[in-house]
């Protein structure tokens, strides 16, 4: 679903009633000032859960360009170092931090399911919600490392929602036999995969830096620089 910019930023909040059914759809942009995740070309929609709320959209045919998934972004924010002082992350634990409502009709058991709560959230509590995470983004100094997490996190709730709508299967066994063909088998705690640690051992030596762990951003770029590359 799109739309024509206004303003650098559209934001529409979508909530439910109990019984599944759609209640508002709403345009909120006006109500928060930064809209969490910063001027955007499209709109972007706003919904306490994903998993609980584009399904149905997805069986009427529509799809979602950009989210906002606040139950997503609020347990990012609440362990946000960045926004660790913010009244989001100081506050006791609320409605966002309890399992999301399930999706009406839903008993089929997949990669993305969990045990949710029974009530979806109203609007005014997802509005507050909405705001309070607008206010603790801008503590963060810069935000836009924080901003584009968030947008990442709801990107990846939707794609779940549309491979699931999709059909594409879960099973444990057949997820472990695709990591082992790919990995190779399963490593001990705190050991790298096989094939991994194969490349891992590459890199060390492409770099000559026998003692680098690939892992660690900081080592990393050091090995980068070290050999001329300007990251």
């Amino acid at each position: 679903m799109g739309g024509a910019r206004e303003g650098g930023r559209v934001l529409i909040l979508v909530t439910r009633r109990p019984d599944g059914t759609t209640a508002r759809v709403r345009r909120v942009d006006r109500q928060v000032p930064h809209g969490v995740v910063g001027p955007e070309s499209v709109p972007r929609w706003v919904w306490s859960d994903t998993s609980a709320l584009y399904p149905g959209l997805l069986a009427d045919g529509v799809r979602v360009e950009r989210c906002l998934d606040l139950r997503l972004t609020h347990r990012v924010l609440r362990l946000a170092p960045a926004v660790a002082t913010s009244p989001l992350a100081t506050a006791a634990a609320g409605p966002f931090d309890a399992p999301a409502p399930a999706e009406p009709g839903s008993s089929t058991e997949t990669l993305f399911d969990e045990v949710r709560a029974e009530r979806p959230l109203d609007e005014e509590t997802c509005l507050a919600e909405l705001a309070a995470q607008d206010e603790a983004v801008e503590r963060a100094a810069p935000p836009a490392r924080l901003r584009l997490l968030l947008a990442a996190e709801s990107a990846g709730a939707l794609a779940a929602a549309e491979m699931r709508h999709a059909g594409v299967p879960w099973d444990p066994a057949v997820h472990d036999e695709v990591l082992r063909s790919l990995l190779g088998p399963r490593p001990r705690v705190r050991e790298r995969p096989r094939r991994l640690e194969q490349l891992a051992e590459r890199l060390r030596s492409e770099l000559d830096a026998p003692a680098l762990n690939p892992d660690s951003q900081p080592d990393l770029l050091r090995a980068l620089r070290r050999v001329g590359l300007p990251v």
